[in-house]
């Protein structure tokens, strides 16, 4: 977690509150962009080579990506398709006529003469 974010979660009672939530994000340096906006406009700052991991221009990221992978996936045959197309109509049709069911002896269960 970047320092200054210490520092606010610290000093806000709310934030302090917050602080487990936190926990739960890792932030790992990243190398600067060195991007610098100035007066409406966008420079870029020259290199500099004593500063390693940018700490003159601190970036921090949120590390949450998976290393670079490839998936293959197979393709099914059509008649699976249809099988999951046909089950998933049936089973709406059956949700209707059950939910149906069940409104009409519920309601002449709860009727009062």
């Amino acid at each position: 977690m970047p320092p200054q974010m210490d520092f606010i979660l610290e000093s806000v009672p709310f934030l302090r509150f917050m602080l487990q939530f936190w926990n739960l994000v890792k932030y790992v340096p990243a190398y600067s962009t060195r991007l610098k906006f100035d007066s409406g406009v966008w420079s870029v700052l020259p290199p500099n080579s004593s500063d390693k991991m940018g700490v003159v221009d601190p970036v921090w990221t949120e590390s949450n990506w998976n290393t670079i992978g490839i998936r293959v996936y197979t393709v099914q045959i059509a008649a699976y398709d249809r099988v999951v197309l046909f089950g998933g109509i049936a089973l709406t049709i059956l949700a209707y006529l059950a939910i149906t069911v069940t409104r009409t002896f519920v309601a002449k269960a709860t009727k009062r003469d």
